[in-house]
């Protein structure tokens, strides 16, 4: 074998030990290092108090001894769909979004039939996940489990404006809350109409304009 051809067969063997080398560092790596970005769900980390500056250090300490309150409790049953639910709503309350959303997912895990959970998931993931078929599971649970003159409301604008192909669900979803909610017709009736005008409905906004106008003559449009 020639000079040449074994300095060439010594690069090639060069090459493909760096490769392997390379290969072997990046699928080696300690589970700290793939795991560094992810949120611990029982933390409480100072550094995600969006709004710790929004109050006194009296307050702040008070919010954190009831957040540690709620964990101990979590660390004796982490079962405890009340304790979940405070430690998120503490967390939000700072401004931890993250740690507030897995708490209240952990919370509706355990019982799904308690409707400020189910509220608070809906308003988390259409207010800072733009999360809007979430939201509107969460809302619709909401719904199931208490009839709710905001929820209606929030789930019709999160159908309006961030879903489009639920524009057609706002119309029954409205005529569902005035069955449920009948003293509150009027505001969901302007809601319909100020909806298909908003779209340009002719139709529709003349037929809801009657219907106000014989529960309120002078409602002024």
């Amino acid at each position: 074998m020639s000079v040449k051809k074994i300095y060439l067969f010594l690069l090639i063997i060069f090459v493909l030990g760096l490769s392997l080398l390379s290969y072997w560092f990046y699928f080696q790596k300690d589970d700290s290092d793939n795991n560094i970005n992810k949120y611990d769900i029982m933390s409480i980390e100072e550094s995600y108090f969006l709004f710790k500056s929004d109050f006194s250090l009296e307050e702040y300490q008070e919010i954190l001894t009831k957040l540690e309150d709620q964990k101990q409790k979590l660390e004796k049953n982490q079962k405890n769909p009340i304790a979940w639910y405070y430690f998120g709503y503490y967390k939000n309350r700072l401004g931890d979004k993250e740690g507030a959303r897995l708490a209240w997912e952990k919370a509706f895990e355990y019982n799904p039939e308690r409707f400020a959970t189910a509220n608070n998931l809906g308003d988390i993931y259409s207010h800072y996940y733009n999360n809007y078929e979430r939201a509107e599971f969460f809302y619709l649970k909401a719904l199931e489990l208490k009839a709710n003159y905001s929820i209606y409301f929030k789930l019709a604008d999160v159908y309006q404006y961030k879903m489009e192909n639920k524009k057609n669900s706002i119309e029954p979803l409205m005529k569902k809350a005035m069955e449920e909610i009948p003293q509150s017709e009027l505001d969901f009736l302007c809601y319909l109409y100020d909806f298909y005008e908003d779209i340009n409905n002719q139709e529709k906004m003349r037929e809801y304009r009657e219907k106000i106008i014989i529960i309120k003559p002078d409602y002024e449009f």
